[in-house]
């Protein structure tokens, strides 16, 4: 799966999910499910999981890429990876709380290593939820719709 590197996009998606109006770019009002994982198959798995939905994807490489990514995209949901280099998924997720249009964005702590203390952990620093890897497509399908609205959820969810 090929990415934009400069818009953390997939480059799939690029040209579906503009539109114009009165000349100007628009975003079609569908969800965005940011993906922070440092590991390319990871991403690429959700990518294809979640794009097959309907949701529009972002890809952040590492924590530091998620908070930058966050702020820019305001996605609706965030599935965060634990363990990563630069910044892990703790830390960024509290960087995320703390932006104010983004405290309330749905985060989903995806990680190798569960086990309770790095749930608990995961939940103290402001993540939602936490699902260990792999997971199963209609878990990962449940868990970020249940953040959004009946309207925004996919119609195909299997």
């Amino acid at each position: 799966m090929n990415r934009d590197a400069r818009s953390g996009r997939r480059s799939d998606q690029l040209g579906a999910k503009r539109a114009t109006s009165s000349g100007t770019q628009t975003r079609f009002a569908l969800p965005v499910i940011l993906i922070v994982d440092d590991n390319e198959d990871n991403r690429d798995l959700f990518a294809m999981m979640l794009s097959r939905l309907g949701y529009e994807i972002e890809l952040a490489i590492d924590g530091q890429d998620g908070v930058e990514r966050a702020r820019a995209v305001r996605p609706s949901v965030i599935l965060m990876d634990l363990a990563m280099p630069n910044m892990d998924g703790f830390e960024a997720t509290r960087w995320i709380r703390a932006i104010p249009e983004l405290a309330s964005v749905r985060i989903i702590a995806v990680t190798a290593s569960y086990d309770t203390v790095s749930a608990q952990r995961a939940r103290a620093a402001g993540c939602d939820e936490v699902l260990a890897k792999p997971c199963a497509p209609e878990d990962l399908t449940a868990c970020v719709e249940a953040g959004l609205p009946a309207s925004h959820r996919s119609r195909d969810a299997s």
